[in-house]
């Protein structure tokens, strides 16, 4: 058993960061030490950054006041919102060719 002491500790020494500590779990590290994956991560580490507004995006639920949309109710549904962000951070035009890698209905 954890104690709240020794959980901040962990916390502390664990490199991700920390938004709610009340909800926060340690955990162990996933992949082992020198693995491609802690390569990849570390040599991308300052092109990457996580983005945790985008998590309420990746979800048909937003998509349940469009009409057309909201009758995908399944987990992997297409996520609207999500899309019309990319859209906006790439400044897309009408004009311009969206490549779409798993060929949906033209929403884009």
């Amino acid at each position: 058993m954890w104690t709240k002491k020794m959980l901040r500790q962990k916390l502390i020494d664990n490199t991700q960061q920390i938004l709610f500590m009340e909800e926060t779990v340690a955990v162990e590290n996933l992949y082992p030490s020198g693995s491609k994956r802690e390569e990849i991560e570390e040599k991308f580490k300052n092109t990457i950054r996580e983005e945790l507004k985008l998590g309420s995006l990746v979800s048909y639920v937003g998509n349940k006041n469009i009409p057309f949309l909201r009758i995908y109710r399944y987990k992997e549904a297409f996520a609207f919102n999500f899309v019309k962000d990319f859209l906006r951070r790439f400044e897309a035009s009408p004009d311009d060719y969206v490549f779409d890698p798993f060929s949906g209905l033209g929403t884009t």
